[in-house]
């Protein structure tokens, strides 16, 4: 996708903005391109196989991968699917990064934290399986009163996630390890 972004006051292209920033590359890159080959394929044509899952429909997007709910055959259970972005897996160094993350995360044991099933390649297709989790986006209305979250509920929620965070430090996670 050949899309404009301003920059230093002009427009340029996505790889003129990758170039400027090189540090930042591989996650611009994955805001700036195109939909990748599952995308356009399940978009066409409804689901569509992945090693032993059957991707439903997106669930999820972030700067190196899309998030999809997912049926694995030899378990008969829904999983969700975290796809590599096709454009990223021509960076190694994007490539181990995105290995890395699912063998730390697969590593730690936690209530609040995802249990990471399989990882894999399809062809150039690189995905990692976890489990599914139903939840509300932190940004939603809650669901028992219709309204925004309460200051109680937000402060919960949070020190859930610290819970979780620092379990992952006690086990060595940390920015450097991804």
């Amino acid at each position: 996708m050949h899309s404009q972004w301003l920059a230093a006051g002009r427009p340029c292209s996505a790889e003129e903005l990758c170039a400027q920033h090189p540090d930042l590359a591989d996650r611009l890159a994955a805001l700036l391109t195109d939909p990748t080959e599952i995308e356009r394929q399940i978009t066409e044509h409804g689901d569509r196989d992945l090693g032993e899952f059957r991707l439903i429909d997106e669930i999820g997007r972030g700067g190196m991968g899309v998030v999809y709910r997912a049926r694995q055959r030899s378990l008969d259970r829904e999983v969700a699917v975290k796809v590599l972005l096709d454009h990223i897996t021509r960076h190694p160094a994007a490539v181990a990064r995105f290995k890395r993350e699912a063998t730390l995360v697969a590593r730690l044991d936690h209530p609040n934290i995802v249990a990471i099933h399989s990882v894999g390649e399809d062809g150039a297709t690189h995905w990692f399986a976890m489990e599914r989790i139903d939840g509300d986006p932190l940004t939603d209305i809650d669901p028992t009163t219709g309204k925004p979250r309460t200051v109680r509920a937000t402060v919960e929620l949070c020190l859930r996630v610290a819970d979780a965070l620092a379990h992952a430090h006690a086990q060595g996670v940390d920015r450097k390890s991804t």
